[in-house]
């Protein structure tokens, strides 16, 4: 017996859109692997020979009492570290001790951060996800094993980013049942001070509620000033808590945007703060690399380091430094140090060749390694392989050779003016509330003239669209709310799919995908009717007939207005911060590698968000301008790191090449889908039949 009609149609839904779904992962995980494999390959090619631990130049044996508390304030950004208004008890310390700014390390993140403070060395790699977001003990020569080789005991309040020392320490925090992270976070302090009171030599607490609310509210909110109170506090207690003959180090490890943002190559720096018995009061440590709190802490013990990698110039404004640890060879030990210290000294001096994992990428020439360049060419070849089966998937026409020559030269002029174009994002930004009230009315105009234009004539479905977006931009701004997200665009996905007009539907569509743009790149509101104005006049001109007489001229510039939108407008690509308005934020900043698959599908939305406006198929030909676009960033990557260039000069190139291949992943899968439900399946239907 056959299956009653409403079966048989619901499984014809699940079975199309299953398929449909299977076919996209697919897909996206050919091409977004690819890109990965293209991008680890760089830390591979023209490393260069590791740096060796400086070591311990001589031992106070007479310090064997200083102890060192150290007050790691997560997310702790030099403006508001600054701030009287936010951080009162802290100005007044300043006056107790040396402080200054802080600069952190390229990737921007805390266990990046950490690495570098207390080994001494910042490294920078373009794919370092095992050491930046997998938990493991690394083989770091570090402050911590200098502690341990002399018998000090170490404790650290924290959670994973102190973990990469190994087992030198002992790591220990609260996690009582039913607290929520906030609730375990306001615990670490007692648990450090008491740790401090029952003779821990040196005791660290890492605290990371300002952080957690930076991400979750931003810098101008009121529940910031009060998350910055209470970390003034923690920072003021753990100065009470000091005895007179021991050193306290707080620092923040990297700082955050306006929204609460941090990531590679942001340069945001934190803050520092070092009080001890010879610190000199009031003393000035601006710009000083994270890098050198090895050697601040390991003096608070009484270790000196040889000086070679170090601020020396800056680090003797505020305690003192002998001059025969400046050289970059180990010195004779000092004649007070026993024979453990002498053990130390040699042991730290054996451990050199355990540091191959923390050189820092600097330019040393073009590689001469064969296999460098073997690896380079079995790549390329992989990538053409994939951009060859990822045409192959698609329908449409493809661009002839002369049509492309344009559109290249385009791409190129394009990617070599980018890096001299600053952040719009700043000089686009209105002074004062008046401008932003004026923009965000032109904003609603152009998208109301937006939708008109697509509905084709149909006013209820334009004006219904305008105000629902307009209003969510709005009303998104002062409170974010998740649930209305979510019924926004369970709407809009209701007026996209209904068989409806075919206006009404593409209307539905453009506004569920400014709902997403919104709600995933949190543009701030001024930078959204810049983002309307420039997608209407991206339509108007696509529309000209001398435009789309030049089909690969135009589609070079759809993809690269629409890729500016997404880069140059919005902090960063593959920030998360959407994720703080529907997940809690100790699971997002902990467990940040299990959303990555959201991070990566809101990238294109931009894209598609200006294809559908501009009634652009996914097809063959314009697959062959994205992907030209591509491979000019990834040959690019590739050629400067056989040059030996440092990794500041190729991350960029890197990132939006990252960025890219999610465009093409979204572009492959919608075409190819596309020609799935529009060619191949009407075809196979009527050939069974």
């Amino acid at each position: 017996m056959n299956a009653p009609a409403p079966h048989r149609a619901a499984s014809a839904i699940v079975r199309r859109f299953g398929g449909a779904t299977l076919r996209t992962l697919a897909i996206a995980a050919l091409v977004l692997g690819t890109a990965v494999v293209a991008l680890l390959s760089v830390d591979r090619v023209n490393r260069p020979a590791p740096a060796g631990d400086p070591g311990i130049a001589w031992v106070d044996s007479t310090a064997r009492h200083r102890r060192l508390l150290i007050l790691h304030v997560d997310s702790w950004r030099d403006s508001s570290a600054r701030d009287s208004t936010l951080f009162p008890l802290t100005t007044a310390l300043r006056r107790q001790g040396a402080s200054g700014t802080l600069q952190g390390v390229y990737e921007g993140f805390t266990v990046p951060a950490v690495r570098a403070a207390f080994t001494g060395v910042a490294e920078t790699q373009l794919v370092n996800l095992i050491q930046n977001f997998h938990f493991t003990a690394l083989p770091l020569s570090s402050f911590f094993r200098d502690a341990h080789r002399l018998g000090r005991r170490t404790l650290v309040v924290a959670r994973e980013p102190f973990v990469q020392f190994g087992p030198v320490l002992e790591i220990r925090y609260d996690s009582t049942p039913g607290q929520d992270m906030y609730q375990t976070d306001a615990q670490r302090p007692r648990i450090a001070l008491d740790a401090y009171a029952a003779g821990y030599d040196v005791v660290v607490c890492q605290w990371e509620t300002f952080d957690w609310v930076a991400h979750e509210d931003g810098v101008t909110t009121a529940r910031y000033r009060v998350a910055a109170r209470q970390s003034d506090s923690v920072v003021a207690a753990f100065a009470a808590a000091r005895a007179p003959e021991d050193y306290l180090l707080v620092y923040g490890d990297h700082g955050h945007t306006w929204s609460g943002e941090h990531k590679t190559g942001y340069d945001i720096p934190g803050f520092v703060l070092l009080i001890g018995p010879d610190v000199t009061p009031g003393a000035s440590l601006d710009d000083l690399s994270i890098t050198n709190l090895r050697y601040l802490s390991s003096h608070a013990l009484g270790i000196a380091l040889r000086g070679a990698p170090y601020d020396i110039a800056t680090i003797r404004r505020a305690v003192p430094v002998r001059s025969d640890t400046l050289a970059g060879s180990p010195t004779t030990t000092d004649a007070t140090t026993d024979a453990t210290t002498d053990a130390a000294t040699s042991d730290a001096a054996t451990s050199d060749a355990a540091t191959s994992d923390a050189a820092t990428r600097e330019p040393h020439g073009w590689s001469t390694r064969p296999l460098d360049y073997a690896l380079v060419l079995g790549l390329l070849l992989g990538v053409v392989g994939v951009a060859t089966l990822c045409l192959r998937l698609l329908d449409g026409p493809s661009h002839s050779a002369g049509a492309l020559v344009p559109a290249f030269a385009l791409l190129v002029v394009a990617m070599l003016v980018a890096p001299r174009i600053p952040p719009v994002d700043v000089w686009l930004r209105p002074a004062g509330l008046p401008a932003v009230i004026g923009l965000y009315a032109i904003g609603v105009v152009a998208k109301l003239w937006l939708f008109v234009r697509t509905a084709e004539g149909r006013w209820p479905a334009a004006l219904l669209a305008t105000a629902g977006v307009a209003a969510f931009q709005f009303w998104n701004v002062i409170y974010e709310q998740p649930l209305l997200v979510g019924a926004l665009i369970l709407l809009a996905l209701g007026g996209a799919t209904l068989p409806r007009a075919v206006g009404d539907r593409t209307v539905a569509r453009l506004a569920l995908l400014q709902i997403l743009v919104f709600a995933t790149l949190r543009v701030p509101l001024y930078l959204f009717a810049w983002l309307d104005m420039v997608l209407l006049g991206t339509v108007l001109l696509a529309s000209q007939p001398w435009v789309r007489a030049r089909s690969a001229l135009r589609d070079a510039g759809l993809v690269l207005v629409a890729y500016g939108c997404t880069i140059g407008w919005v902090p960063g690509g593959l920030e998360w911060g959407f994720l703080y308005s529907v997940f809690p934020a100790h699971l997002v900043e902990l467990e940040v590698q299990r959303f990555l698959p959201l991070i990566l599908a809101k990238i294109p939305l931009v894209l598609v968000l200006f294809l559908v406006a501009t009634r652009r198929a996914p097809d063959r030909g314009f697959a062959q301008v994205l992907l030209l676009m591509v491979g000019l960033r990834f040959v690019a990557v590739w050629v400067l790191s056989l040059a030996g260039a440092p990794t500041v000069e190729i991350w960029p190139l890197a990132e939006h090449g990252g960025y890219l291949a999610a465009f093409v992943a979204a572009v492959v899968a919608w075409g190819w889908q596309r020609r799935v439900t529009t060619t191949l399946v009407p075809a196979i239907a009527t050939s069974r039949s």
